[in-house]
């Protein structure tokens, strides 16, 4: 997630919302290395706030999931949605997910601006990074390792983040997994068979769609 607003200000909101478990200024992050891992918590999502040395101007939210759930997207398009709204400004949710591919959701000022996903058309996918080079927004490789309730960010190039809080985020209820990764997806697959969805397209259409109405729904009952 990215908001165009100095990480200072982003970060006296984001330590008040009530979605937020845990806030710790000016952490180190340490360099990439081999042999690391996730372990998931089913409750809450580790998190870290980047402001970069080459686009200051910007503060940055990483996640790293073991396995993506649909409360993850809901998550950061909500916070997107809601700093955009504090802030008068741009903001963006990205996520990658193995089934249903890459996503980006823009948001101005609270309201949807556009959103883009690398499955809809055969080039999609240049629209999905289109907004990050024209906004000038480069991350470096970048990893969170996560062990029993610790989180550590790992960065292929430490020198090029300029402050990093980490940040625990509660996972609202509503939208809260209920199973396995699996699970859920064959849920989203028989919701749609129930429903006609019988293409990809249609398939796809469907599942993305219920995200804004729903990062709506969790900021409205103040859970995030």
């Amino acid at each position: 997630m990215v908001a165009r607003a100095p990480i200072q200000e982003v970060a006296q909101k984001l330590r008040l919302r009530p979605g937020v478990a845990k806030y710790e200024e000016s952490v180190k992050p340490l360099r990439m290395k081999d042999g690391v891992g996730v372990e998931p918590e089913e409750n809450v999502r580790q998190a870290f706030l980047l402001q970069l040395r080459d686009t200051p101007e910007w503060s940055v939210l990483i996640q790293t999931v073991h396995w993506f759930h649909s409360c993850d997207a809901i998550m950061v398009t909500a916070l997107a949605c809601a700093l955009s709204k504090e802030f008068q400004t741009l903001a963006a949710a990205a996520w990658d997910d193995d089934f249903s591919g890459s996503s980006l959701v823009v948001c101005e000022k609270g309201d949807q601006k556009e959103e883009v996903s690398d499955e809809d058309e055969e080039d999609a996918w240049v629209a999905f990074y289109e907004f990050f080079y024209e906004q000038g927004i480069s991350l470096p490789k970048s990893f969170i390792v996560t062990d029993r309730g610790r989180a550590t960010l790992y960065v292929a190039d430490p020198a090029k983040v300029q402050r990093a809080d980490q940040i625990a985020l509660k996972v609202p209820l509503p939208v809260e997994s209920k199973g396995p990764h699996v699970f859920e997806k064959l849920g989203m697959m028989a919701e749609a068979v129930a429903k006609g969805l019988d293409d990809e397209a249609a398939f796809m259409g469907n599942m993305r769609g219920g995200v804004w109405p729903q990062a709506q729904a969790i900021l409205a009952s103040g859970q995030v």
